[in-house]
């Protein structure tokens, strides 16, 4: 019996690369191992606020993933980094408005309230934070996010009216 379904296992398998040119896809595929960055650019938009310097990444879903961006202050800095959230991860549903404060991130003497930008419910804050909250520089635009909010519209056009697309968002940048 095992010996049968081992014939039928190959001769499925042996269609499948007369079928594909495993070859060609590898190609395709090679450069998915460089970096989180390639998946997130495909299937997450992201849109920042330009004074805060705060992004919300969003994937299919519409779930609003707040973060840091690069550009912001404490990111750029090399002092001690602390995190200190508002809001409990085991607390989920709790209301924001984009001038609710989700965190204060502080670097030596210096803090940075964290503003939610959007409207909605937290739905989590990144626990892993609390423990090395230099995810925050290292890992900015993915394991480093602050908080994940539900937002109250779905029309990604009302809910993030006043943020920037990455092209607007090098260009404000690229003026300072």
């Amino acid at each position: 019996m095992d010996q049968l379904l081992d014939k039928e296992v190959l001769s499925k398998s042996a269609a499948v690369e007369e079928l594909y040119d495993l070859d060609h896809w590898a190609k395709e595929t090679a450069h998915w191992n460089q970096g989180i960055d390639i998946f997130l650019s495909r299937y997450f938009t992201i849109h920042y606020e330009p004074t805060s310097h705060v992004y919300i990444r969003q994937p299919p879903n519409k779930l609003c993933i707040l973060g840091l961006s690069k550009e912001h202050a404490a990111v750029k800095s090399a002092g001690n980094i602390s995190c200190k959230f508002f809001y409990e991860s085991k607390t989920k549903g709790q209301k924001v408005k984009p001038n609710t404060v989700i965190c204060e991130v502080t670097v030596d003497d210096q803090s940075y309230p964290i503003l939610a930008t959007v409207y909605g419910e937290v739905a989590e804050v990144n626990p892993r934070l609390l423990e090395d909250p230099n995810l925050i520089r290292t890992h900015a635009l993915d394991e480093g996010f602050l908080a994940i909010i539900r937002p109250k519209e779905e029309d990604s056009s009302k809910q993030l009216k006043g943020l920037v697309d990455q092209n607007e968002y090098d260009a404000v940048i690229n003026q300072k």
